[in-house]
């Protein structure tokens, strides 16, 4: 504890002229009164002969005091010294995703993670550089390297929740970009996200967890199929719970309860509810949880099943009944089948599927090659490997939401070198089985495995996987059933003679592009709910087609928080060593004089009466009596 300014204690003699006022008698006017009975006091004051008073206790002279005390000992500047390593730059990674909006803390978690990241800042050393990364599936730099602490906090107050999905592995990858080997990665997450694909950080690292528990059951997966007496709606719901849990699953349209079925969870896994013969008629299906839990983004989620534009598939190959029975449950899918040794047509396909078969794809925008027995563009295939297993799936891929690849059994798959521009999203063994590749031009997927030689067309989640290929890979336009998550790229296929396309978003805001050509993507799908997609020739209206926007996030609804994260810093940077670090005190000081300032204007204009226990002796003037004017 220090002054920085000691020479200011000087201004302690004012104190001095502030007791003389109240030892000065007061110059009273002369007034005729008729007796001077009733004024022995002021009598006795009269026929002294010096201008000083005897002292009167005052707690308005107290207050004074004290208020000239604490404005004296803040122009001191008082400090305390604390030890501190300076870092260098630390970049702040703030977690925004939908789980974060958990409310197992006070209000939730989001605002925990920024009251914990300014507690942060203000223990850095003063010559450290302070960024800040934010995010949710996507990140982005709010803040660049400062040492301005309150661009920071400015900054920090103003991050609110997203609805997307974690993507710890983005974030992560952004902030050691940020950072430049000059310092360390702090990151403030619930750790509710897949495992990031980073084992270890070229520079130091620092996991700040926050949340104490999961509660939590939301809908995870949804689904629209063609059934025998109308359409099926296909719902899963998962979470984290402690113990088995009924729930109520609503089915509504336009408010109006259609059905209500009631499932039973279990903390070991989802289960799933499917609502049977849906009349047609509803253009958007809502369907709601009855349950409250920490998260209430993922209890909603909405179908629409209007303005369905026609995928055009063609498939190439001896036939597949598994492949062709999924390709039947995607409304809106029109598919021409070839066999292995015909020609390609000349007509162009939104999709094409070679099954087994060693196609010339030069010229074609978008495939799915399921085993291919010959190498193609970009990748070597190599020899057989005889009963794989599943070693890694990307759940977060468009592909293979709502998908689960954990238990898929293979008699065979062959081995797959592909170059970068390939990405792998599941690999059996140390080989690839499934790798996909994107361009400006479109889509492709490349199966290492025959369908017939797997377990994959019996699981659940191969219809799904194949509606989701349709909506990534063909892209004619809003699918009913794909599966679009917030941050999504929405295709939407231009109709002839349109001039003008407006995209309402579920909040009513408008935005407006221009076809400039066949096919357009719209990205700014940041809100849960529908979308409607306007299509006008001058002010007449083309086509209006619905698409919808879910969470549909099985990880984010498993909001349970993660302690600790495999992913590790390196210390290979040497830091400075530790320094005395001045916090300076002034402004408690301040506050302590407005305070009391206050009270002393209180005690001036509207009086105090002091009671205090009977054993506390005081003088006479304070027994009990009224304290006003000095």
């Amino acid at each position: 504890m220090g002054l920085l300014a000691p020479a200011a204690l000087a201004l302690l003699v004012l104190a001095g002229p502030i007791i003389v006022l109240y030892l000065l008698k007061l110059r009273r006017e002369r007034r005729p009164v008729s007796s001077l009975l009733l004024w022995p006091r002021a009598r006795a004051s009269l026929q002294a002969n010096q201008p000083w008073q005897r002292f009167r206790w005052s707690w308005l002279l107290v207050l004074q005091l004290l208020v000239l005390a604490a404005l004296v000992l803040g122009s001191a500047r008082p400090f305390w010294t604390v030890t501190a390593q300076p870092t260098g730059r630390n970049v702040i990674v703030l977690d925004t995703s939908a789980s974060m909006g958990a409310t197992d803390v006070v209000p939730n978690r989001l605002e925990t993670a920024k009251r914990e990241a300014r507690r942060y800042i203000e223990g850095l050393h003063p010559d450290d550089e302070v960024a800040l990364v934010v995010g949710g599936r996507q990140g982005r730099v709010l803040v660049s390297s400062t040492r301005d602490r309150e661009l920071v906090r400015r900054a920090l107050d103003g991050v609110g929740l997203t609805a997307e999905p974690s993507d710890l592995g983005e974030l992560l990858r952004l902030a050691v970009g940020v950072v430049g080997g000059q310092g360390r990665v702090v990151l403030f997450s619930d750790g509710v996200a897949p495992a990031p694909p980073l084992d270890r950080l070229p520079v130091p690292f620092e996991f700040r967890p926050v949340g104490v528990a999961g509660k939590n059951l939301g809908i995870t997966a949804v689904q629209v199929r063609p059934g025998p007496g109308g359409d099926e709606v296909f719902v899963r719901v998962d979470g984290s719970i402690p113990a088995p849990t009924r729930v109520a699953v609503r089915l509504l349209s336009g408010g109006r309860l259609l059905d209500v079925r009631e499932v039973q969870v279990s903390p070991d896994g989802g289960r799933a509810v499917v609502f049977p013969s849906v009349a047609p008629g509803n253009d958007v299906l809502e369907v709601a949880l009855d349950t409250s839990d920490d998260l209430a983004v993922d209890n909603r989620v909405w179908v629409a099943r209007s303005g369905q534009q026609t995928t055009r598939i063609l498939y190439q190959g001896r036939g597949n009944l598994f492949l062709e029975r999924a390709l039947a449950l995607v409304r809106g899918v029109e598919v021409t089948r070839i066999g292995p040794g015909d020609p390609l047509p000349a007509e162009r396909f939104d999709l094409y599927v070679f099954d087994g078969v060693t196609p010339n794809v030069e010229g074609i925008a978008s495939w799915w090659w399921v085993n291919p027995p010959a190498a193609g563009p970009g990748f070597e295939v190599g020899p057989e490997v005889l009963f794989p297993e599943v070693s890694f799936f990307d759940p977060e891929h468009p592909l293979l939401r709502a998908v689960d690849l954990g238990s898929l059994a293979l008699a065979r798959t062959r081995v797959i070198t592909a170059t970068a521009d390939w990405r792998v999203l599941a690999t059996a063994g140390p080989s690839p089985i499934l790798l996909v590749r994107e361009s400006e031009t479109g889509r492709q997927l490349v199966s290492a495995f025959s369908l017939q030689e797997s377990d994959f067309p019996l699981q659940p989640g191969f219809p799904i996987f194949v509606a989701n290929l349709v909506a990534w890979a063909g892209r004619a336009g809003p699918s009913s059933l794909a599966v679009y998550r917030p941050g999504d790229l929405v295709p939407i296929r231009v109709r002839p003679g349109a001039t003008l396309i407006r995209v309402v978003r579920p909040d009513g805001s408008e935005t407006v592009l221009e076809p400039r050509s066949e096919l357009l993507t719209f990205g700014q799908t940041d809100q849960l709910g529908v979308y409607a997609v306007i299509q006008q020739a001058g002010d007449q209206e083309v086509d209006r087609s619905l698409v919808a926007v879910n969470l549909l996030s099985p990880d984010e609804s498993r909001t349970a928080p993660r302690s600790e994260l495999p992913v590790f810093g390196t210390g290979a940077r040497e830091l400075p060593a530790e320094t005395e670090v001045r916090r300076e005190l002034w402004w408690i000081f301040a506050l302590a004089a407005l305070g009391l300032m206050l009270a002393e204007w209180w005690a001036f204009y509207r009086g105090i009466r002091v009671r205090l226990p009977a054993w506390v002796r005081l003088p006479r003037p304070l027994g009990g009596r009224r304290l006003g004017r000095a």
